[in-house]
């Protein structure tokens, strides 16, 4: 059975597979996505999981904040890269 620490390793290694499947993609078969494109919502979404790791490991409030706000600053930021304005 898996602890909560073991999921969290297991998630952070899938996030690091994802940018490097998506990098290798993009660099040797020139397809997929460009990888400063998903770098936004890859950032936002580890910002996300690193909260739940510090609530979890009972960490003091203050890192929960500042790891939501990073995460928040890296979703707007990422949704700014795709913003199209309307014709």
């Amino acid at each position: 059975m898996l602890d909560s620490s073991s999921l969290f390793q297991i998630i952070w290694l899938l996030l690091v597979f994802e940018i490097l499947a998506l990098s290798l993609c993009w660099i040797v078969l020139k397809r997929g996505i460009a990888p400063l494109k998903v770098l936004g919502n890859v950032a936002s979404g580890g910002c996300l999981i690193a909260a739940l790791w510090v609530s979890r490991n009972q960490f003091p409030d203050v890192y929960i904040v500042w790891l939501l706000l990073m995460s928040l600053l890296f979703h707007v930021a990422d949704m700014l890269t795709r913003w199209q304005p309307r014709k």
